[in-house]
């Protein structure tokens, strides 16, 4: 896995705003709500601080922070659902929670090598202790770690389950957490590599936790009519496939087909991005 992503990595600070767009007074509104709630974050010394998570220098177990993490997302999705009730009712997540995982998935792994164990899962109903979810039942799934290049190569594996699990799709968005540094990313996981938002330093920084909170409010924004925003494309087939190309970015893409031993290859090249970036 490491090897098919060494040069298929990439990362912009345009991603969230393309791929979860939600506007500045959807956040402010968002954000006003969270601190009315819970006090999420506060200022010290004229510095933010979230104050529902550690601090640097009391770093945790890597497996105290899925539940943490579990409790800021949902924390998010119930002001989403409280300020914006109509996109709620009809967004691709409506009816959803981020539950705490960690354990092995129902279904067999499709590289066939070891059990995957997403950290937290984005689901409809918890499942009960001693019981196994289907990647099927999955809407989202977060991985949690300490290193990005583990992160993301973990990541990955889930991706291609969810591939799997499901036909007509062009992308799988993953939510990756760096415990150590207080930074994350939205993967999106698609035919050619990887295309992941910028990290996101959302425990430490106002800047980063604006825009956390923005990427998962743009996400919740996503039409279950409109499936292709999260990925889904209905009339994607064995014989068809479509690219997850933001229309509004003002670029040129240079797509050729050409036949080979049977078979359709593309290829593609795009001056969106100037050079490869492995995961570090």
């Amino acid at each position: 896995m490491m090897e098919e992503f060494q040069f298929a990595t990439y990362e912009g600070d345009w991603v969230a705003s393309q791929y979860c767009p939600a506007t500045e007074a959807d956040v402010d509104d968002i954000l006003a709500r969270l601190r009315k709630r819970t006090a999420p974050a506060y200022t010290e010394q004229g510095k933010f601080r979230l104050s529902s998570w550690p601090h640097p220098s009391n770093e945790l177990p890597e497996g105290a922070y899925h539940k943490l993490f579990a409790q800021l997302l949902n924390q998010i999705v119930e002001a989403f659902a409280e300020c914006f009730p109509e996109a709620y009712d009809s967004s691709t997540f409506c009816d959803t929670k981020f539950f705490p995982y960690d354990r092995s998935m129902a279904d067999t792994n499709v590289s066939g090598e070891y059990p995957l164990k997403p950290k937290i899962l984005l689901l409809q109903e918890d499942v009960a202790k001693g019981e196994n979810a289907s990647w099927q039942e999955v809407f989202l799934a977060v991985e949690i770690k300490g290193i990005w290049s583990d992160l993301i190569w973990q990541a990955a594996t889930y991706a291609r389950s969810l591939f799997a699990a499901s036909d007509h799709r062009c992308f799988v968005p993953i939510l990756a957490l760096n415990y150590k540094t207080g930074e994350s990313r939205l993967c999106f996981f698609h035919r050619s590599g990887l295309l992941a938002t910028h990290a996101m330093q959302f425990t430490a920084t106002m800047d980063g936790f604006r825009d956390f909170v923005a990427t998962i409010v743009g996400m919740l924004f996503w039409d279950r009519e409109v499936p292709q925003q999260a990925g889904f494309v209905p009339e994607q087939s064995a014989t068809r496939f479509s690219l997850n190309i933001p229309i509004s970015i003002s670029t040129t893409f240079y797509v050729a087909v050409r036949k080979f031993a049977d078979e359709q290859l593309l290829f593609m090249w795009s001056n969106a991005i100037s050079s490869p970036r492995g995961a570090t």
